[in-house]
């Protein structure tokens, strides 16, 4: 049996586009509770003021750019979940944990360079979006390029939102198998492990925090 294999495809139908699609929508019914709506809105202004001017190539790129921005939220998903593992274990475990979970493992990990380049077909995507959004951006009246950041700026809000859903999942899904183990061990304060994380993930303590569908 090649372990490396089943555990690619293991890994693939658990991080598969229904998951994606529940954290997305945990994320807007966050956004919305939060009547904050301001990146979707502004999306779906920008698509329809690009729609009858951009050329059919034009739409296409843009359509590309948004294709591989969806394949970056499912790579970003899975590596938010086991950071959000990690991140558990860590501070469970650890004599000096994390001050910042998210911040150490998510946003300098992922998000910010040099890192980032360390992950291969993220960063080319990365990349490859980057260079259309520019390449659009330079064919446009500038009075027409603030619909294009529009829809930039939707996709990079809502790529921050599944990294912070999933790595919460992650923590949650990791602490879980730990309080529901049989050890012998004196049990950890979970609460206040888990109101840390929620703090810094900006979670409302007083709200429910949305769920995958």
């Amino acid at each position: 049996m090649n372990v490396i294999i089943d555990f690619a495809s293991l890994r693939e139908r658990m991080f598969n586009d229904q998951l994606l699609d529940g954290l997305l929508g945990a994320h807007r019914r966050e956004m919305e509770a939060a009547d904050f709506t301001l990146p979707e809105d502004e999306y779906l202004e920008g698509k329809q003021a690009l729609a009858p001017i951009l050329s059919p190539q034009q739409l296409f790129l843009l359509e590309q750019a948004e294709t591989l921005c969806r394949e970056n939220m499912k790579y970003a998903m899975a590596f938010a979940f086991f950071q959000g593992c990690r991140a558990f274990f860590q501070q469970l475990f650890s004599r000096k944990p994390l001050e910042q979970p998210f911040h150490s493992l998510i946003v300098e990990q992922l998000l910010t360079m040099p890192n980032m380049a360390g992950h291969g077909k993220f960063y080319e995507r990365h990349n490859r979006v980057q260079d259309i959004y520019q390449t659009l951006s330079g064919e446009l009246n500038p009075w027409r390029q603030e619909h294009l950041t529009s829809v930039e700026s939707a996709w990079d809000e809502r790529l921050y939102g599944v990294l912070r859903h999933a790595f919460y999942l992650g923590y949650c899904q990791a602490m879980d198998s730990v309080r529901n183990s049989d050890g012998s061990r004196p049990s950890p304060d979970f609460p206040e492990m888990l109101a840390l994380i929620e703090y810094e993930l900006g979670f409302d303590p007083s709200r429910d925090i949305p769920r995958p569908d």
